[in-house]
């Protein structure tokens, strides 16, 4: 008995082992060292900043256009690209609002987000994706030619509503007055970036985030090797439930079926004389 409990845990310990391996050799074979870059810094690097929309103005009305772009970067040339990066979009009289460089794990990355001309920006992503591995790539166009109307229309509502505060009682003038005035600088101040719209080329926000790794590093190969034990541990664990529930099913089937033949012998009445 001893000897047979023996050899049932070594072969579960060698099952074990071996779902173990073959996920690890999926993992290797499957890795994309680009990829796990791409999904490290996205998840663990600090990128919630502000991000400022340049509003534009059109044929079609007033929006703002965004775009990120991620590119993966060799590492003995990642500065120089960097570099270049940084003073094309500065030439193309781009105004830089946030620059980070750090490294995480086996990856190196840097961030720079401006706003810049419009067509400069589409030259600059068409160059990109020629040079280099694009990662991912999002752009969004976003209609604001409603937000113009809506804001116009209430500056206007609000003029009317002054000229109705002169008629007004004494003691409601001064505090009506104010919050009228504060309302309306600021609704004139926002119209005021519209209008300023009109008289320049169309701009928008321009992202790109450089990633660099160094190959298939410690942090890596730990991943891996956690998500093949993991992985297997699932899978052992979930084999192990149905063996245990189709050998339950099996009992009680022999015990049903014991049970039925004793009920059919007491039954019996040939038997029972």
């Amino acid at each position: 008995m001893k000897s047979r409990t023996v050899r049932i845990a070594w072969f579960a310990l060698a099952a074990f082992a071996a779902i173990a391996l073959v996920r690890l050799a999926y993992n290797l074979v499957q890795y994309d060292p680009w990829k796990e870059s791409f999904n490290t810094v996205e998840r663990k690097a600090d990128l919630d900043w502000k991000s400022r929309e340049a509003l534009s103005s059109g044929p079609e009305g007033f929006y703002s256009r965004s775009s990120i772009i991620w590119l993966a970067i060799p590492g003995k040339d990642f500065q120089q690209i960097h570099s270049k990066a940084l003073n094309e979009l500065q030439s193309g009289q781009g105004t830089i609002l946030h620059q980070q460089q750090s490294d995480l794990e086996d990856t190196t990355y840097s961030v720079l987000h401006s706003v810049i001309n419009e067509q400069m920006a589409s030259a600059l992503l068409e160059s990109w994706k020629s040079s280099y591995r694009v990662l991912r790539f999002e752009e969004n166009r976003k209609d604001r030619t409603s937000e113009f109307n809506s804001l116009s229309a209430r500056l206007e509502a609000l003029q009317q509503t002054r000229a109705r505060i002169t008629i007004t009682p004494e003691q409601f003038k001064l505090s009506a007055s104010r919050e009228v005035s504060e309302e309306q600088a600021s609704l004139q101040s926002r119209l005021q970036e519209f209008e300023r719209a009109r008289t320049l080329p169309p701009q928008q926000a321009l992202t790109v985030v450089f990633l660099s790794q160094s190959g298939l590093g410690f942090a890596s190969v730990a991943a891996l090797f956690m998500d093949a034990l993991w992985w297997s541990v699932a899978l052992f664990g979930a084999i192990t439930i149905l063996v245990l529930f189709g050998f339950l099913v099996l009992r009680l089937f022999q015990g049903g079926k014991e049970f039925l033949g004793w009920l059919g012998t007491r039954l019996d009445p040939k038997q029972s004389s």
